[in-house]
């Protein structure tokens, strides 16, 4: 993904079909640095939340971009999100 922000950590989830609960995703960490900047997940640093799923990436449905967890003035851009293996 291309992003610019305020050098703040960000929560990237994921949601595929396999999961049934609100509050279950895959998750992972990743800083939001001031300049544009391309930031790369790799499918294997996901981490399964609050469930036995395993990522499976042709189930996508939804992709979230959060700041959660702590107080902090969120601000950040996403100019596209890609996938690759």
């Amino acid at each position: 993904m291309c992003c610019l922000g305020n050098d703040e950590t960000y929560d990237i989830r994921l949601r595929t079909n396999q999961i049934t609960r609100p509050w279950q995703s895959f998750r992972a960490d990743f800083s939001a640095p001031p300049t544009w900047t391309t930031v790369k997940i790799p499918f294997t640093a996901l981490e399964s939340h609050r469930t036995e799923a395993r990522f499976d990436p042709g189930r996508l449905r939804r992709i979230g971009i959060l700041a959660i967890g702590r107080e902090m003035q969120a601000d950040i851009a996403i100019a596209g999100v890609r996938l690759y293996r």
